[in-house]
């Protein structure tokens, strides 16, 4: 298809210079997809001997994350009349590529705000290529401003932009971004054939999500999983974890639903499995209480919100990942992470969820909702009717093929063919 196209492998990575790369997105102490991506993006392109800036759309204090430079939108009043001043000379042209834009005030006003700051970072950090994430207002402008400058512009797409947009103003958004960018990557195939359809989009690549790899080999990665439940103090367990945002929608209730079922037909299953929820979110408290008033605190641990070192050893430590997401999400970095240490993912379908593991193989895919198939799954592989030796050392080899070391210089690639043609 020709609105696709396949890396090519990369050519004399050792020769490049070193690259001046901002990026535009969601970031730490924030949880999610996005956040993880350009951590996990920022980290592997520095090792890279990339300089690496990161715009962190959000009010905040500007901070530094291993030597990268984060900027955040500002709190106080003073720097944000001085950043819209600089914005406004990206005013006009925002309001030309998106007229209904001056219907919401406040809307523009935070556009004008990003805008000032990109302005900002571009002439101090001397970038010479930007890469945005979610076809959103950030990345327009993102787009807008690297076209004056005439950098290159590039745009992952990640989840909700790849659906159905619910307006106009929505749809004329996505569709400028698909216009302006160089580049737009989306990491499944599915979500790249539907970004065609609603946009006519010739821009179009398919790059899978990446992670940050452990330099263990698979034999040791299946070793440490003992280690690591001893750490946790889950020792001769099975341990089935839940990473991510708490809310409905992403199943946790699903989740504790399940254990019920599991602890009624098994009265003693606490003294041989834990499930553990790990995260933050809305539903953070009616988690806690279902919990306590189904008497499942002996089976169902929340641990609360971790850290990048802690979220490491669960997963070390995890058999089974699961993921009853409601959302039709696009390449959850949970699971290929959880894969990568050779824990069994189990989720609910959505759209492209093939495209990263194989049903039946390195893992299971359910019909999203299905109580029954959820906890009948778990239950075949605690009591041993499923192979599940195997299929961790097949979900773990699955994984790793999503390493940052194997994906990254496709990305890196890309830069420098759109630096290339951006100077003829």
């Amino acid at each position: 298809m020709k609105s696709f196209e396949k890396p090519e492998s990369p050519r004399g990575l050792a020769f490049m210079k070193q690259l001046r790369i901002l990026i535009i997105g969601d970031f730490l102490p924030d949880i999610g997809g996005v956040s993880q991506y350009v951590v996990n993006m920022s980290i592997a392109l520095s090792k890279g001997g990339h300089k690496v800036t990161i715009l962190h759309t959000k009010s905040g204090v500007d901070t530094v994350y291993r030597s990268i430079h984060v900027y955040r939108l500002p709190l106080r009043i003073y720097r944000k009349i001085e950043v819209i001043l600089h914005g406004l000379k990206y005013a006009y042209k925002l309001f030309r590529l998106l007229p209904s834009i001056i219907m919401k005030p406040r809307l523009f006003l935070s556009a004008l705000i990003i805008a000032g700051k990109i302005d900002h970072i571009l002439k101090k950090e001397k970038i010479n290529i930007i890469h945005s994430n979610h076809l959103s207002l950030r990345s327009l402008i993102a787009c807008l401003e690297a076209k004056e400058k005439g950098i290159p512009c590039i745009i992952t797409a990640h989840g909700y932009d790849t659906e159905i947009p619910p307006n106009i103003m929505e749809y004329l958004m996505r569709k400028k971004c698909t216009d302006m960018a160089n580049k737009v990557i989306v990491p499944t195939r599915l979500k790249a054939l539907r970004l065609v359809k609603l946009y006519n989009a010739k821009n179009i690549i398919v790059i899978p999500n990446f992670i940050l790899c452990s330099p263990l080999d698979a034999s040791e990665a299946l070793n440490l999983k003992l280690d690591a439940k001893r750490l946790l103090g889950y020792d001769n367990k099975y341990v089935i974890s839940f990473v991510g945002r708490l809310v409905k929608d992403k199943g946790i209730f699903d989740i504790v639903q399940v254990a019920e079922v599991l602890k009624k037909k098994y009265p003693a299953i606490k003294d041989k499995v834990v499930f553990v929820i790990a995260g933050d979110g809305p539903d953070k408290l009616r988690l806690k209480e279902l919990i306590i008033a189904n008497g499942l605190t002996d089976l169902v641990i929340y641990i609360g919100k971790v850290n990048e070192t802690l979220k490491s050893q669960l997963y070390s430590g995890t058999d089974i990942f699961i993921l009853p997401t409601y959302y039709s999400d696009t390449f959850p970095i949970a699971i290929i992470e959880a894969m990568s240490h050779g824990a069994i993912p189990i989720v609910y379908r959505f759209p492209g969820v093939e495209d990263i593991y194989r049903h039946g193989s390195e893992g299971f895919i359910l019909p999203r909702g299905d109580l029954h198939a959820l906890s009948s799954t778990i239950e075949n592989i605690i009591l041993g009717k499923i192979d599940a030796h195997q299929m961790r050392l097949k979900a773990l080899t699955r994984g790793r093929k999503y390493c940052s070391e194997h994906l990254i210089p496709c990305i890196i690639e890309i830069y420098m063919r759109m630096i290339h043609e951006k100077r003829g």
